[in-house]
Parts: C-alpha cells; structure tokens; sequence
C-alpha cells in the first residue's frame, strides 16, 4: 500500500499513525502493487526468500544469533523479540525515520485509525526532526492541547523513558493508552532553559473531517483536519451545506491537519480545481541508474522507466470557481501539502500563514506474514510545478505568523488576514 509517511510520519498520538502518509498519514486507501526492488537477482518483495548471492552474507548473521542463544545468561531468550529487533535494525541502518517495521499490533492499530475516525489517547501529532521527536500539533480540543503542549515542543522522555532512539512509532505506542490513564512527558521547549513535565490524561478523541461555518462578510470558513476513509464525504457535506448560503468567498483552513490517504488528497483537490495535475511522485525507478554496495562492490543498474508518475484531479468540481484562500502553517504536513502545492500552483488559491512541515516522501506498506509490516520510503512527491515538498515545505503567499501571545489570548491573526484578503483583494 503507498502511503505517505507524515511524521511527520507525521503520526497522531491520538493517533493516527501519517502518513505521515508522508504524513504520517497514508495515501492510497486502495490496494496499489508494491514496486519491485531490483536486488543482486530480483526476486518478489515478500517471498521471504533468501536473495541470490546472498547466502555468505547471512551466514554471519546466524553465526551471531547461534551464539547469543548459546552462551546469553540472564532471562530466557525471546526467539520473537530478537527476530523483531533484528528487523528493525536493519531497516534503522538505512537512516531515514519513516523505514521502519511494525510488529502485528502497532500494524493493526494504525491500519484502523484512519477508517473509524476516533481514537484513545492525547490527541497530538508528532514527527521527527534532527533525531528529535517533537510535536508537529495538537488538536484542538484535546488533552494534549489543554495540558499545554505546542507546536514544535521536543518530547525528551516518555513516562521516564528516553525517546534519543526511539522511532516515532515506538513513541506512539508508549504514548497512546486507555482512556482515563495518564501519560507523563518531558518537554524541552525553545527559549526555556529547563525541561517540562506535563502529565496528561488520554481520552477518547472523535476526529471529525470537516467542520463549518459562515462568517462574516459572507465568507464561508471550512476546517479539514485529515484525509481518511470518510473524509471528502465529510468535506462534500459541509461544503454544499454552505454554498446554499451563496457566500462569496471560502476559506479552507488546513492548519495542523497531518495529512493522510494519498488518494483523498487528490480527490479533495479535484472539488476545487476542474483537472490538471494535482501532484508527481519521483521514485527511484524514475532515476536512469541507481547504485548499490554489496561486499565491497558497487554494482549499478538501469531502469527501464523515465520522468514522473502524475496524478490527476478526479473528483467533481463544487467549489471550482468561488475565491479561496488556503491557511497553512509548520503543522500543515504530507496530503495537506499536496492539496496546499496544487491549489497555489494551479492560482486556485493563495495560502496565508506560515511555512509548511515539509514532508513529501512516500513509503510502501509491505505486509509480513505474521500480520508484521515494513513501511519503506520509496520516493518523493513534488507539486505541479516540480517544486520538492519534502524538507522544505511550502512558503504562503502572505506570510502571517501566529505568536505565543496569540495563543494565549486566543487571538488569531492568520484567520483575520484571510478575511480581510478576501474582503479588500490584498
């Protein structure tokens, strides 16, 4: 299953593990093909195979198992646990923190948020960055965001334990619990000298899509929250429920929305923007050679296929036409920003507020025989115009930042600089 891993794998400690698709949200919440992976011989990417050429190579492995399992003294050997960690030490040898595995559990957990839209545990999104967990948002409404956590916070600990090493799923399992149960985290936030520690209560936590209202001015207002299973059915319900106001503009407010199913994405792009290309994704079969060391060996293959692969709008139009303003900020991750670079490319939309997350890989959903998963980055997506998503985000059109102060005085500058844009024409 593609999906982008948002993090942030933009992941929901509510949570919904996105992608991050790149998200940790997903995308594609059709089953597509995973690609092949031209190993020494290629061979099918779960046939559990040994690769050809390979067999020396492993020999060293079990000759390392064979001896732990000899000579370890201490409690029993868990045959189980040192196969997972064997795993996932290999996929954390690749250095990107979206490659990972998932025991049988976690799989099935995050394989489930997304389609039933409610959640036990704090309510917060978390990704990784510069070997840090770090809070991408917090939801409105939920514990995370009334215990005081913010954009940007490092969590250091988690009830105790240090996340140095961690991957955001091992944090999110750690995190997320029962209602009613606490968790206890230590936050190192920017500008305090002094780390935090914040206990929060975990909750159930409904996560509608879309939620909306008129304001002012005949200015329709729309908050999209994450692309799921249910969400463009969501969005096209509150969507025609405002346009029978006959507003005169729309906003679409994207802040702290994680991301998720690729192809809801592009679906809820296609409400907007009548066709075009809403989004490509490079992957390393687009390369004309790639490389791979193997004993000391470089050995370089060739692919048979060129340029990118393109998504297309393929939803119908509803709001193609009324003016519309997009407001983004640094929790703004994965299929948001695909649906944010299509808008602002297309010139459908002007995005107001501040820089975006910045994730735009893509990584399969490889499922293991013991109901396991592996989640590998596969690729990158980038926006009509070509521009890279990952890393770097997208910049708004008008640049409005939303200041501690705000926060504390409920104020919000970004939703008002969009009224008055809509209002004025600048």
């Amino acid at each position: 299953m593609r999906t982008l891993a948002k993090i942030s794998i933009l992941a929901l400690l509510v949570l919904t593990v996105s992608a991050a698709c790149f998200g940790f949200g997903w995308a594609a919440n059709t089953a597509l093909s995973p690609k092949p992976i031209p190993p020494a011989t290629p061979t099918p990417a779960a046939s559990g195979e040994v690769p050809a050429g390979m067999e020396e190579q492993f020999k060293l492995f079990w000759q390392a198992w064979n001896i732990a399992e000899q000579d370890f003294y201490g409690k029993p050997v868990d045959r189980q646990k040192m196969l997972y960690g064997a795993i996932k030490g290999a996929l954390e040898a690749l250095d990107d923190p979206y490659t990972t595995f998932l025991d049988p559990q976690v799989t099935a957990m995050t394989r489930q948020d997304l389609k039933e839209g409610k959640f036990e545990g704090i309510g917060a999104e978390i990704g990784k960055r510069e070997g840090r967990i770090i809070i991408v948002a917090p939801m409105a409404g939920t514990p995370a965001e009334k215990a005081g956590l913010r954009r940007g916070d490092a969590i250091l600990k988690i009830d105790g334990k240090d996340t140095a090493r961690m991957s955001v799923f091992d944090a999110v399992i750690l995190i997320r619990g029962p209602k009613g149960t606490s968790v206890k985290l230590t936050i190192q936030r920017e500008g305090m000298k002094e780390p935090l520690e914040v206990v929060i209560t975990r909750a159930e936590i409904l996560v509608p899509s879309a939620v909306g209202k008129m304001l002012d001015g005949d200015i329709a207002y729309v908050r999209f929250s994450r692309f799921g299973d249910k969400s463009l059915v969501e969005l096209v319900d509150v969507l025609e429920g405002l346009l029978k106001n006959n507003p005169k503009s729309l906003i679409l407010d994207l802040r702290n929305n994680p991301g998720g199913y690729l192809q809801t994405s592009i679906e809820v792009a296609g409400l907007f923007i009548p066709e075009g290309v809403i989004v490509s994704e490079k992957t390393r079969e687009d390369e004309k050679t790639w490389q791979y060391a193997d004993g000391g060996k470089t050995l370089v293959y060739k692919s048979s296929k060129t340029g990118q692969e393109k998504y297309r709008a393929k939803a119908k139009p509803i709001a193609a036409k009324i003016p519309l303003v997009v407001l983004v900020n640094k929790g703004t991750a994965s299929a948001s920003e695909i649906l944010s670079g299509a808008l602002q490319d297309s010139g459908r939309a002007i995005l107001i507020g501040e820089q975006t997350f910045g994730k735009g890989s893509v990584f399969l959903d490889h499922s293991l025989s013991d109901g396991s998963s592996v989640h590998i980055t596969s690729g990158y997506w980038y926006t009509p115009k070509g521009r890279q998503i990952n890393e770097q985000g997208l910049a708004p059109d008008i640049v409005v930042t939303m200041t501690e102060d705000d926060i504390q005085a409920q104020r919000d500058p970004q939703l008002d600089r969009a009224r008055e844009y809509l209002k004025t024409g600048k």
